[in-house]
């Protein structure tokens, strides 16, 4: 019988090794080599062009940036947190590269975007980017305990309240799925060790978040009558 649409597959008729459709490494049974195969396919490319025209169109002009660097210092990401809709946040994990170097990212980024902070926690594995970001021309926001404390309960309470979205990218997905809470004085924060999934791009999320709502407010310059 065929897993995907519960029907006899004739015998000495073709059939493929069926597997889920998020998850390959799962095996769900013998299907239809041609019409159910092939159906499975389609749908995955629709959904996957349909993932890239949204992340298009949900494209964030004006961001915040959070950094962190993996606590195995073989990738740094870089989340942009912007608002949408109103009341909405977009997340968009903007870089998830390899190696420790956030600067030629950043930098790209603010010339593609208009971007109104930069944050990281200082007391992470991102510490180190900061004076070489600083060196940059880039301004950081080093975040304190009580603002990591802050940000954490934060993006905790816009998420539950579905006032989060995101652009869907694996890496975000999965470290968001997995993150485990630890103390960090009166409140919670991220826990960085110990898990099998990198935490860097909850962790930059979370910052994003926190840059983006604790963003400095635009100055407002007049010049001959009109303000710029």
């Amino acid at each position: 019988m065929c897993w995907r649409c519960g029907r006899l597959i004739a015998p000495g008729t073709a059939w493929d090794l069926g597997h889920d459709d998020h998850d390959r490494s799962i095996y769900r049974g013998p299907e239809h080599a041609g019409p159910c195969n092939r159906r499975a396919g389609g749908r995955q490319g629709r959904a996957r062009q349909r993932a890239r025209k949204e992340r298009t169109r949900l494209m964030l002009t004006e961001v915040a940036l959070g950094i962190e660097i993996s606590e195995a210092r073989d990738h740094v990401a870089i989340a942009a947190a912007g608002s949408i809709d109103g009341d909405f946040i977009m997340l968009d994990l903007a870089a998830y590269i390899t190696g420790t170097d956030p600067v030629p990212e950043v930098l790209r980024l603010r010339a593609e975007r208009t971007v109104r902070s930069v944050a990281l926690d200082p007391r992470s594995p991102a510490a180190t980017a900061v004076r070489p970001l600083k060196a940059a021309g880039i301004g950081v926001k080093e975040l304190s305990l009580h603002d990591l404390a802050l940000a954490h309960g934060e993006f905790v309470d816009q998420l539950r309240a579905g006032r989060i979205r995101h652009a869907g990218q694996a890496e975000l997905t999965a470290a968001i799925r997995a993150g485990q809470q630890r103390r960090l004085g009166g409140g919670m924060a991220w826990e960085r060790r110990g898990s099998d999934v990198d935490a860097s791009p909850a962790v930059a999320a979370e910052i994003a978040v926190f840059a983006w709502l604790h963003r400095p407010p635009k100055v407002m310059i007049v010049v001959s009558g009109q303000a710029r």
